[in-house]
């Protein structure tokens, strides 16, 4: 039998820790942990790994923005706190000018958002049409809706974005409204009217939503500047879920509510033409927001079935390989 020096050309080598840059197929003995490893290539899979925790615990927020910039803001008890990640950990910074519950959030990073509508408790009661615009350090007060609403979601940006559906005027609203950066128009109405959907989109012309209640729904509709048409559903109807992404072809769903037992940890992403079931969330939760695409999502935030968690989670879209170190077992 041929030895690893006849095969490789050299003996294998001796290092206190692993070798700073090994080659694939390579053998060392690591002198600390006492055994022998090797590097290997391994397909890369969909998953969640934590990130810094929130530093207040809330949920019935919004969010907004990508995953190294992002934001989030309201929720709790008539909550005005906002929160901004550079992709590590998380800030306080400008509260909003009203605090409120259920809000929409659209935007794409954490310098430019708009918090959308929501639902302030007494003494101030009742839902909203409010809208304030984030610049990076501090909320104004913007043009209002044309119908308050909460539990509805934005998708777009702070200057080209949509208000999708919500609660009221129906406890599932099909209502859609467009936001051209002044002021919000009344727009092409969805098929199917839901509160607690997802949205997603890279502007006002182009979106997806999916998902929603009451009760749940698996509905997806892709939005084309003018109309809503119906697409694959997602595989597990539910509501109080995170839903985001950047464009109408890359979205991603993940936890939520779909009946005993109410938090679920399910994530699916969408590709513009199918939803696909992969990794789920670390925390099974519903009513946490999110930010970012179907590639590089975070999760944050929500009600993990006992109270509000401060968990943020990073998704990774896999495909590809990626080097692995190994230890050689023997038997």
């Amino acid at each position: 039998m041929a030895t690893y020096k006849e095969i490789n050309g050299g003996s294998v080598q001796n290092f206190s820790t692993n070798p700073s840059n090994p080659i694939e197929g390579q053998v060392w003995y690591n002198e600390t942990d006492n055994k022998l490893k090797f590097l290997a290539t391994e397909t890369v899979l969909d998953g969640w790994a934590a990130g810094g925790n929130l530093n207040t615990a809330r949920y019935n927020a919004a969010g907004a923005g990508i995953q190294t910039s992002a934001l989030f803001f309201a929720g709790g008890s008539n909550s005005g706190l906002t929160e901004s990640y550079n992709g590590s950990s998380w800030t306080e910074v400008g509260d909003l000018n009203t605090g409120r519950v259920l809000p929409g959030g659209a935007g794409a990073n954490n310098t430019a958002a708009l918090a959308i509508g929501g639902f302030v408790s007494p003494p101030s009661f009742g839902v909203q049409a409010l809208t304030e615009s984030w610049n990076g350090s501090s909320w104004t007060e913007v043009n209002d809706m044309n119908t308050g609403r909460r539990e509805l979601p934005g998708a777009g940006t702070s200057t080209a974005a949509l208000a999708i559906g919500g609660n009221p005027p129906t406890s599932g609203s099909a209502l859609n409204e467009n936001w051209n950066g002044s002021s919000w128009t009344e727009v092409g109405d969805l098929n199917t009217g839901r509160e607690l959907p997802g949205g997603a989109g890279a502007n006002n012309t182009t979106a997806i939503a999916f998902g929603g209640g009451e009760p749940n729904k698996a509905n997806t509709e892709s939005w084309n500047g003018s109309s809503w048409t119906e697409v694959n559903d997602l595989n597990t109807a539910r509501s109080q879920f995170a839903g985001f992404g950047a464009t109408n072809t890359a979205a991603l769903c993940a936890g939520g509510y779909v009946g005993s037992p109410n938090e679920r940890a399910i994530t699916e992403t969408w590709n513009g033409t199918s939803w696909t079931e992969t990794a789920d969330l670390a925390t099974a939760r519903r009513l946490l927001s999110g930010a970012g695409t179907n590639t590089a999502g975070t999760a944050f935030g929500g009600f993990d079935g006992s109270s509000a968690t401060a968990a943020t989670e990073e998704f990774t879209l896999g495909g590809g390989t990626a080097p692995v170190t190994k230890t050689v077992t023997t038997t």
